[in-house]
């Protein structure tokens, strides 16, 4: 349901004319491999895995949205669905030191030719969720506060160009991910999580935008 009001409020014909919602997995895709950045045999590689994590839960986003368009937006269907396939294939966290980076790069590299083709294979997309860091609960709390940042953005001018995006020497997923990782019990009784995430994104962008305006000045 939350797939469907964002999709709702960035394009209104998606169901009838979508988007190409695998070619945008693929490059999400494309983007966690940079990340990991173990790709780069000439250079020293120093992973992000927080970033890394977040492309994947990017790339939850267009799966689900193809999902609807394929089941005709039975939001329960496709829950269900999506639901279980995690579950299926989810194999936990990952240790960092317990990462095989040469595997997962055949992994990754799978995974996007799969989205090329207009194919998406779940196990394959939590070998590389467990890899960077997340297991199946933990990618979707993560995709609860993606989604309220992606709906956030909508709301004031990402698609008018009119958005900053910078936040405190950062990007705006830093902040949503302190707030994931460090404020989530301080929701209040009786708030949804997704409500007070959205709530404390607001707060912040606020006080980046007078940060910003203060350097200007």
């Amino acid at each position: 349901q939350l797939q469907k009001t964002t999709n709702d409020i960035t394009k209104a014909d998606w169901m009838e004319n979508p988007p190409p919602y695998l070619r945008a997995a693929m490059m999400e895709t494309v983007e966690c491999i940079d990340h990991i950045n173990s790709w780069k045999w000439w250079k020293k590689n120093q992973a992000d895995f927080g970033n890394a994590a977040m492309e994947m839960v990017d790339v939850l986003h267009f799966v689900i949205s193809q999902e609807l368009v394929s089941r005709e937006c039975d939001v329960d269907v496709v829950g269900s669905f999506i639901e279980a396939q995690l579950t299926e294939h989810d194999n936990g966290a990952s240790a960092e030191s317990q990462r095989d980076y040469a595997s997962i790069n055949d992994v990754m590299e799978n995974l996007a030719g799969g989205f090329i083709q207009r194919d998406i294979n779940y196990k394959q997309f939590m070998q590389v969720v467990n890899f960077c860091g997340l297991d199946a609960n933990q990618l979707c709390l993560w995709y609860l506060g993606k989604n309220a940042l992606n709906n956030f953005r909508q709301a004031n001018g990402y698609k008018q160009g009119s958005y900053h995006k910078a936040w405190f020497g950062g990007e705006d997923n830093d902040t949503l991910l302190d707030i994931i990782n460090h404020q989530l019990d301080a929701t209040p009784e009786g708030m949804s999580r997704f409500d007070f995430i959205y709530q404390q994104l607001g707060e912040n962008y606020q006080r980046a935008l007078e940060e910003k305006a203060r350097s200007s000045s």
